[in-house]
């Protein structure tokens, strides 16, 4: 009776596939390794310590980057220059990773109420038989 049960199920939820099977771009994996490492804590509070000690740094009469800091304003323009375009292409992959998973689990839905009604319609000529 287990093997019966088994067989019926849809080919998708007896072996699932990965959604992505190609290979990423140099660019791809940048632009994840990216939003990986400036989505963490270590760079959170890595850019406030180096804030605080460049700030600190340039209070006394040796500053070589005096108030209003514009070389730090300028190295963090950069950064987020930078650091922006590659975020949003890792979010523009993660949206099209997520619209496939959901076209796959549709897919698998609609196989399984297949299945489901297919089931019903034999409980419905047995239930006839037996009547």
């Amino acid at each position: 009776m287990k093997d019966e049960k088994d067989s019926n199920l849809p080919a998708a939820a007896a072996s699932p596939q990965p959604c992505e099977d190609k290979r990423l771009s140099l660019s791809q994996r940048a632009a994840d390794a990216t939003t990986e490492f400036s989505g963490s804590w270590k760079f959170v509070i890595g850019l406030a310590l180096v804030s605080a000690v460049w700030v600190s740094w340039n209070q006394g009469n040796r500053a070589f980057d005096p108030y209003p800091w514009l070389m730090f304003n300028s190295i963090l323009t950069v950064v987020s220059t930078f650091q922006s375009p590659l975020i949003m292409m890792s979010q523009n992959r993660q949206i099209e990773r997520d619209k496939q998973a959901a076209e796959a689990q549709a897919e698998l839905d609609r196989e399984l109420v297949r299945g489901l009604h297919a089931k019903l319609d034999e409980l419905k000529r047995a239930m006839e038989i037996a009547q």
